[in-house]
């Protein structure tokens, strides 16, 4: 493989990982001066002429001016995020649109996953799979399409020299496909074939319970099973793209080396004469009533000698400013890696676990707060204990001003070196407008994060976290756990999901 490839294929692989992590921690950035200006106290030795103490070192916050894409909106309703970089021969993109696993109908769990997997292989109407593979190949370049849980996703990656021909073949790809059978079933039996191997993965099953369990009736808890992908049909992923494939909901990034007004035309080209949708397509799935009625589960896998665990419950809403403050409180808790509390505990203090901490998912109605460790199978009950008792303590007792400025200066201190490419900082803003966050959201996050008091953190753990109210979900071998105390009610034995 090239070193042109390998460089091209490194960038789409961080703009589609954009997708799934916080919007504070990718972009592209610059400073005044990219080390940042020292102040007196971290150049002046002490008293006695001896250089002062890495704790006594002090920064100046670093000043970040965030590079702003040219947003541009196409003839058809296709929003472009343009960022022109001349680093590299490259053009990357990558584009969100409406449609997603909770959207899939019942009994059809799968569709979307499933269908966007075909539209990408099976080829298009003028190019048959072989050929398409084989053209991206002598090109060195790709084309993706995805479906995340909310959201629709596409991308494409070439040398600049051959953007004219790689946006012809990506909008091929996403408004001919060919649908080939042969492919189809074949994605259809490894998909099934994927399902039956995560039933024997502990941590999978471990997942899919706590999901199904957790969110209840709601979309977002429903499970892809073998018998609603073996119901899926090539005209389900027929009539799956005639509803979801639209320009009007397409927010396009791309970013790289070209020039802006020559991309635009090329795009309006490409794209020109695709319908719109003939009725309009939900954005998210309806509002719904939060419920906390915690509970106890277990699934048993026997033979096995480790526990996996999680407890949770649902979190704040995605784009609130709660949301931010109770991430940065959740880094004191278990999100900061080695100093937090629950690594401190379950992990250094009392040799529990190799990995443990606590984290907030995302979707646009709430994500959940959630806790997961694993542990030997003797210590189940008493990992599970002290995590909910740090979870308790954080609801219940104030953090310290100590431990608040630790988190907040991970975040602050760390925000440049988690930036990335222009391609990402372009991904991100596109994903920005696509989940209706403001389009100076990366600025106003520092800000929320920086303007952060103890009080904040002592109201959004108050109001958010309800330790009394977890759901524990345990998979494991229940012949060698440890004794299970009341505090987590009897349990509910359920199989592998």
């Amino acid at each position: 493989m090239s070193e042109i490839t390998t460089r091209r294929r490194l960038a789409t692989a961080l703009a589609a990982a954009v997708l799934a992590a916080p919007p504070v921690l990718t972009g592209c950035a610059s400073t005044a001066d990219s080390t940042h200006e020292r102040s007196a106290l971290a150049t002046t030795p002490s008293a006695d002429g001896r250089p002062r103490h890495p704790d006594e070192l002090k920064f100046d916050p670093p000043a970040y001016e965030l590079r702003k894409t040219q947003r541009v909106v196409l003839s058809n309703g296709m929003v472009l995020h343009l960022m022109e970089d001349r680093a590299l021969p490259l053009v990357d993109a990558s584009a969100y649109f409406r449609g997603g696993a909770v959207f899939d109908p019942a009994g059809k769990e799968g569709l979307a996953s499933l269908a966007c997997g075909l539209i990408r292989s099976g080829g298009t109407t003028t190019l048959p799979a072989d050929k398409l593979d084989e053209e991206l190949d002598t090109l060195a370049g790709n084309v993706g399409v995805g479906s995340g849980n909310e959201s629709l996703s596409a991308s494409f990656s070439f040398l600049s020299k051959d953007l004219d021909r790689g946006i012809a073949i990506f909008a091929d790809v996403l408004r001919n496909p060919a649908f080939d059978d042969g492919r189809f079933q074949t994605s259809k039996a490894q998909s099934v074939q994927g399902l039956r191997r995560a039933f024997q993965n502990p941590g999978s099953v471990l997942a899919r319970t706590f999901s199904s369990t957790a969110y209840g009736g709601h979309p977002y808890g429903r499970l892809v099973t073998q018998e609603s992908l073996q119901a899926i049909t090539v005209e389900d992923v027929k009539a799956f793209h005639a509803k979801w494939f639209h320009p009007e909901t397409f927010i396009l990034s791309v970013a790289g080396d070209f020039k802006t007004d020559d991309l635009v035309a090329k795009l309006e080209k490409a794209f020109a004469g695709w319908a719109k949708s003939a009725e309009p397509l939900p954005q998210w799935p309806e509002p719904f009533a939060r419920a906390y009625p915690g509970g106890h589960v277990v699934v048993a896998m026997p033979g096995i000698d480790q526990t996996n665990l999680r407890m949770g419950h649902w979190g704040p809403p995605d784009n609130a400013v709660d949301r931010v403050h109770l991430e940065v409180a959740n880094l004191i808790l278990g999100g900061g890696g080695f100093w937090s509390r629950m690594t401190k505990v379950v992990r250094t203090k009392e040799g529990l676990a190799y990995s443990v901490g606590s984290g907030l998912s995302r979707n646009s109605q709430g994500g959940l707060f959630q806790a997961a460790t694993q542990t030997k199978a003797s210590t189940t009950y008493r990992a599970a204990s002290l995590m909910k008792k740090l979870i308790e303590e954080i609801r219940d007792t104030p953090v310290t001003q100590e431990d608040l400025d630790l988190a907040k200066d991970s975040i602050l201190n760390g925000f440049v070196q988690n930036l990335e490419s222009p391609a990402s900082l372009a991904s991100q803003y596109a994903s920005l407008e696509y989940r209706g966050f403001p389009a100076d959201w990366l600025e106003k996050y520092l800000g929320i994060v920086r303007s952060m008091t103890v009080e904040d953190a002592t109201r959004v753990t108050k109001e958010y976290l309800k330790p009394e109210s977890l759901l524990l979900v345990v998979v494991g071998d229940p012949k060698a756990f440890d004794a299970a105390p009341e505090h987590f009610g009897p349990a509910t034995m359920a199989a592998p999901k």
